[in-house]
């Protein structure tokens, strides 16, 4: 075996029938998403699910300083709301990648209207 070829490893989990059938018949509806098998959508969701998680810190700082909001200096507020424009950049890019790629990204609107709510909630718009 080459050294240049890293082996996986891998493990396994379990999901119940009626989840599996469900993924099944999407990836079988929309082939032209490019999911080959329940393996690679449910891989590609966790990655996708990870990526938000990732990103989504900044919503949590933001939805503590509303609730102490009295509490909080302007400044604190300006940078919950410079740290979810960084958040949003972060979750653009993915986007992007994503469209140059070739894959849907269903959730880009979603996406929009969470960050734009959450930074009118900070500046105490309606």
């Amino acid at each position: 075996m080459s050294s240049d070829v890293v082996e996986k490893k891998y493990k396994s989990i379990s999901i119940p029938e009626e989840l599996f059938s469900e993924i099944q018949r999407y990836i079988d509806e929309n082939k032209q998403l490019g999911y080959s098998s329940v393996a690679e959508f449910i891989k590609e969701a966790c990655r996708v699910k990870l990526a938000y998680f990732k990103n989504s810190e900044p919503f949590v700082r933001a939805d503590k300083l509303l609730e102490e909001k009295p509490k909080q200096s302007n400044e604190e507020l300006r940078k919950a709301i410079a740290a979810l424009d960084t958040a949003e950049d972060k979750i653009m890019q993915l986007i992007q990648a994503k469209a140059k790629a070739g894959e849907v990204c269903e959730v880009e609107d979603d996406i929009r209207l969470l960050l734009r709510k959450a930074k009118q909630a900070l500046r105490g718009e309606n």
